[in-house]
């Protein structure tokens, strides 16, 4: 679910929470594929080189389009020959999750990181409720809309301005620094995901409720006090039901033999502040230094370093330091002409996961060659980030001075994809991926100290009703 506020231009939009999508990359109509056995020239076409392909006839790429579809006529079959699934410094293998029916991307993305980091700090694995992120989140983007309503005594949430799950990685990191975390056996992903669209409609019933109400009442008065309260109430209660199937959430749990709040969780284990990530653009087009974006409880600062050069290298020190790093990218329609599907439940899918622009050659089938440079892309925005996914391996080039391609950890579940997993390659990587979070030890060191003596203006979640 995308939160559509209106500062979120350029770069800082890559942080919303995308849609789940189906993993497929192909579509309804070509799924359905006939056999290859050589009968027809234009099943053939898709088995061709990229030097056969340009010798095909006008009607056999006419006939292949009709059957196949576009995307999967231009996926070339060199490329597909040429992928393999290697790569360099591979983290060990992690439960690959799915975040169904809601736009809580954002949240296991990071939560991923999170916990690879206290992996890496600890040599002990840790597993935290994605849930419990989310009902905070909800909570906190509830209680600032009331906020609003009580400060201007009118309706003020709109088709812009509503509750919604989305987010990026500081905001998590703001919410567990606020409302600390809980392991995921206190706090199990039930009910919330698969029908995240009900509960956050019952929310934005109760606070359009209350600001109607508020409408019509004196500011600050005892009376408008108690119908902050209430709805404070209706909305904690709300949420509660819907992800515990309890009046409350937890309050007090045992882990590790000794009783904990999410608080005293959070600091005892995690020991997480927001300064402990930065996170990073490469906008060549705006200057070098901090940007805020966002408002309210997504209110968020980026830096901008102007070079994904430089971005690439943060990502790749986090790798090295057995670290995952978190990124936005374009998936769906944003990226529709760049991503194959799924695996075939015959394991007959060519390259499942791929996300490249040289694995698909659309001039050869007659279409027009775009001459698009990254800083154009980024200006118009062609390709918007709108899904968070974790960076985890990379396949370097021979020379070890770049890199092949980059292996991402999605949040769609094992059957997208490759198992889970997209094999982000650098085209696609320097084109689309204008957003990264990494840990402040992996910070390049000319960076580091660009960072150090640059000011940064934190956000932070500060508003509750009384």
């Amino acid at each position: 679910m995308l939160r559509h506020k209106g500062l979120w231009a350029g770069a800082l939009s890559l942080f919303l929470a995308g849609p789940l999508l189906d993993g497929s990359a192909f579509g309804a109509a070509e799924k359905a594929k006939p056999s290859l056995d050589g009968k027809r020239p234009s099943d053939k076409l898709l088995l061709a080189t990229d030097a056969q392909r340009t010798k095909f006839p006008t009607g056999v790429l006419e006939m292949a389009l009709r059957r196949h579809g576009a995307k999967r006529v231009a996926l070339r079959a060199d490329f597909v020959r040429s992928h393999n699934t290697s790569y360099a410094h591979e983290l060990p293998k992690t439960k690959i999750r799915n975040q169904k029916s809601s736009g809580r991307c954002w949240i296991f993305t990071a939560l991923n990181v999170i916990e690879q980091d206290y992996a890496v700090r600890t040599k002990r694995n840790i597993k935290l409720s994605r849930a419990w992120i989310n009902a905070k989140n909800l909570q906190a983007t509830a209680y600032e809309l009331l906020k609003e309503g009580a400060e201007a005594n009118a309706i003020s949430f709109t088709a812009d301005n509503d509750i919604g799950e989305g987010g990026h990685f500081a905001y998590a990191l703001h919410l567990l620094d606020k409302y600390g975390a809980v392991p995921e056996h206190v706090m199990r992903d039930f009910q919330d995901s698969g029908n995240s669209g009900t509960v956050v409609k019952l929310l934005e019933t109760v606070v359009a409720d209350a600001q109607n109400k508020l409408r019509a009442t004196d500011k600050n008065s005892e009376a408008a006090i108690a119908i902050i309260k209430q709805a404070q109430s209706d909305i904690d209660r709300t949420i509660a039901l819907a992800f515990t199937g309890k009046a409350t959430l937890p309050e007090r749990f045992v882990y590790g033999g000794k009783e904990h709040t999410p608080k005293s969780f959070a600091s005892e284990y995690l020991a997480v502040k927001p300064d402990d990530y930065v996170t990073l653009s490469s906008q060549d087009n705006l200057r070098k230094g901090w940007r805020e974006g966002g408002e309210g409880v997504h209110k968020v600062e980026i830096y901008n370093t102007g070079s994904v050069d430089i971005m690439k290298e943060a990502v790749r020190n986090a790798v090295d330091q057995g670290k995952k790093a978190y990124i936005s990218v374009p998936v769906g329609d944003a990226a529709a002409p760049y991503m194959t599907g799924k695996r075939g439940k015959d394991g007959k899918e060519p390259a499942p996961g791929v996300m490249s622009i040289a694995a698909f050659d659309y001039v050869s089938l007659g279409f027009p060659k775009p001459n698009l440079d990254r800083s154009t892309i980024q200006r118009l925005r062609l390709h918007p980030s709108n899904h968070a996914m974790t960076i985890l391996d990379y396949d370097p080039t021979a020379d070890k001075k770049g890199f092949v391609k980059w292996k991402v950890e999605n949040s769609w579940g094992e059957d997208a994809a490759d198992h889970g997993i997209q094999h982000m390659y650098d085209d696609f990587m320097t084109h689309f991926v204008g957003v990264v979070t990494v840990p402040r030890s992996a910070l390049p060191e000319g960076l580091a100290k660009e960072i150090a003596a640059d000011e940064k203006r934190e956000a932070s979640i500060k508003w509750e009703p009384k």
